[in-house]
């Protein structure tokens, strides 16, 4: 009997750790070893995973005061901040842009998914960059790229010579367009630039490579040389 209470315990510190975006296995454990007491305190010291909790879709920051608020507020609880979804797109020539709003339903894994299914029905399979909050996805021979980065509550997304993927247009059909804010995504698409910028000069380089090769410009060898060059930035 002592043995089933101290498990039921230690499953219960698990599952508190997994409402404040810790690990609930490792809280678990951490109680089966030392104690549900000992594990209970320390999750109570260590407090709450916030980027964890917001990173899952299950709470969201006020971008004005950084308060945290339920995932589907409209209104701040601690500054009285407008909150509502929305969706901010900007157009040119080449490139599409958008800032969207985290919510339990759109977050950076769920984009990112949706990003690698759009372009695997396309044959675009290059993932040049995939970390924590930065995901791009390109295809040399098109000079075509979609680029996601996650700051605070918004995700910053840039589709290059890609058309409007249907999951985009889902997104825009249940949510509100806010175009109020397009001098943010303009400020959010000269950042995003920068940070791609090198990448486009290496794909625009490597793409013209290709091409004289194919035209007999250039041997195998001399290819092979001058892209692994391109590549290591020499």
């Amino acid at each position: 009997m002592y043995i089933i209470i101290w498990v039921v315990l230690a499953f219960f510190v698990g599952y508190l750790a997994n409402k404040k975006g810790r690990s609930f296995f490792g809280y678990f454990i951490l109680a089966l070893i030392l104690s549900p007491l000992v594990g209970f305190i320390i999750l109570l010291a260590v407090g709450e995973d916030e980027d964890s909790l917001i990173a899952q879709g299950r709470f969201k920051k006020c971008p004005k005061c950084k308060g945290k608020n339920d995932i589907d507020a409209e209104v701040c609880k601690h500054c009285g901040n407008n909150l509502k979804k929305s969706i901010v797109e900007l157009k040119d020539k080449d490139s599409l842009m958008y800032i969207l709003y985290i919510s339990k339903d759109i977050n950076f894994n769920y984009i990112k998914n949706k990003i690698f299914e759009y372009f695997n029905s396309l044959n675009f399979t290059n993932v040049v960059k995939d970390k924590e909050k930065f995901y791009q996805i390109r295809n040399d021979k098109a000079n075509a790229y979609i680029l996601l980065k996650e700051k605070d509550d918004k995700l910053y997304l840039e589709l290059f010579r890609v058309n409007e993927p249907n999951f985009i247009n889902k997104i825009k059909k249940n949510t509100k367009i806010d175009n109020s804010t397009k001098s943010e995504l303009t400020e959010r698409e000269i950042d995003l630039r920068e940070t791609n910028s090198d990448n486009n000069d290496k794909t625009k380089k490597l793409v013209e490579l290709k091409d004289m090769l194919e035209k007999d410009l250039i041997t195998k060898d001399e290819f092979d040389k001058l892209k692994k060059e391109i590549i290591e930035g020499k």
